[in-house]
């Protein structure tokens, strides 16, 4: 108890600077600074390692590393107090300080003896690295098995989505060819059959159908077959359609790269030139190419920009587009026209062969174009969609491999009809 009563007295002991007559500045300052460096390295090791065990809860030997913590810094103590001694002689603060530390260093002795063993059987980082390396190309195997069997599933099920919605397609085509031919077809062969009775009772001499007017000479006879004739060449085109449509599902898709932008210029030529007393102006912008079939992608082209022109046919001043655009998330080209429109809430029968939104007495036509665009486009992996307003003109998109990297604001070639034509 006197020793640590006494602890703090320096009373009978020298400072260090007076122990020894062959001290010198240089000497004293040096083992001063040297003692402070060591101190600080010792402070700040611990200082890392209770950061280190901080962050790192889980690691193994926990405990150990509180005691070289410990251990550590009552080394870097007992540096700090030999320098302090040079002014400061608490030799018996020093010789409390040196038990400490010899304490604390037994005992992170024995705490060693039973880790070396567990610490032992560690595997080296070589060993772990080649597990590792095992692990991964195990785990590299099973991925891409995983893949393989995912693109196989992802195959079948898309395989099976095609079918599906093909099979739901051509369920749609079988409802419209048989409205087709009980509705449209059936129409003309009616008419067809009350002219013939005409003609037939005119040359029999016998009764007329009821409801029927009597052919009084060879004008109405004239009437009649001219009626015969129409009639027929009007089932002829409708039956031309089906067939028509029917060709489109089974063509032969040739991949090539097809110039949109020429083919447009050109069928605008063509409308301008069969009907040069219209005044019409068509803007078209250049450079829009894409991959598919030339013949059926001038096919859709032709039905789009004929459609423009028939349906602003009534217009003083047509006025017909075609370009990019970025619509629904997807650069898509679009024709644009100043026509006729139509109801949006019929859009939903645009694309329906033999639908139409607008009378035969308007505007001619069997109903069967749009559905062929919509089975080109859909054959190429695009969309076909459609805007409009009554009396204001209509809008109709479609989207096709490889626009993505053209720009939707390039040059555009205006086409218009002569002035004095």
């Amino acid at each position: 108890m006197e020793f640590l009563q006494h602890l703090f007295n320096t009373e009978g002991f020298p400072p260090r600077w007076l122990c020894g007559t062959a001290w010198r500045p240089f000497t004293g300052w040096f083992m001063i600074a040297s003692d402070l460096m060591i101190f600080g390295a010792y402070l700040s090791i611990p200082l890392l390692l209770l950061y280190f065990i901080n962050k790192k809860k889980d690691m193994v030997f926990h405990r150990i590393f509180w005691l070289f913590a410990a251990f550590i810094f009552a080394c870097g103590v007992s540096h700090l107090l030999d320098a302090i001694m040079f002014w400061w002689p608490a030799y018996r603060l020093n010789a409390l300080e040196r038990f400490l530390t010899g304490l604390v260093s037994w005992i992170t002795v024995f705490a060693l003896i039973p880790i070396i063993p567990v610490a032992l059987s560690l595997r080296s980082p070589k060993a772990l690295q080649v597990e590792i390396d095992e692990r991964r190309r195990a785990e590299s195997e099973l991925a891409k098995l995983n893949e393989d069997l995912e693109r196989i599933i992802s195959d079948r099920t898309r395989d099976l989505n095609q079918k599906a919605w093909q099979l739901e397609a051509a369920n749609r085509e079988l409802e419209s060819f048989s409205y087709s031919v009980s509705h449209d077809l059936k129409a003309p062969l009616r008419k067809i059959q009350q002219f013939s009775e005409m003609v037939q009772a005119h040359y029999l001499q016998d009764r007329l159908p009821d409801a029927l007017p009597e052919p009084q000479s060879s004008e109405a006879l004239k009437m009649y077959l001219e009626r015969i004739v129409v009639n027929a060449s009007e089932m002829g085109n409708l039956i031309e359609d089906l067939l028509s449509f029917s060709r489109v599902a089974n063509a032969e898709l040739k991949s090539e790269s097809v110039n949109l932008s020429a083919i447009a210029q050109s069928l605008a030529r063509d409308l301008m030139e069969q009907e040069p007393v219209r005044q019409a102006e068509f803007m078209i912008q250049d450079g829009i190419v894409a991959r598919g079939d030339l013949t059926l992608l001038r096919a859709v082209l032709q039905n789009l920009l004929g459609n423009a022109w028939k349906y602003t046919s009534q217009k003083p001043q047509a006025r017909i587009e075609f370009g990019l655009c970025d619509d629904r998330q997807m650069r898509c080209c679009f024709v644009r026209d100043n026509g006729a429109g139509f109801d949006m809430s019929g859009v939903h029968r645009l694309f329906k062969p033999f639908q139409r939104l607008h009378s035969k007495s308007e505007f001619p036509g069997s109903g069967i174009g749009l559905a062929n665009v919509q089975r080109i486009v859909s054959r190429h992996g695009g969309r076909i969609w459609a805007e409009g307003k009554p009396g204001e003109g209509a809008v109709f998109y479609f989207s096709l491999p490889d626009l993505a990297e053209l720009p939707t604001a390039g040059e555009r070639v205006v086409l218009r009809q002569p002035e004095n034509a």
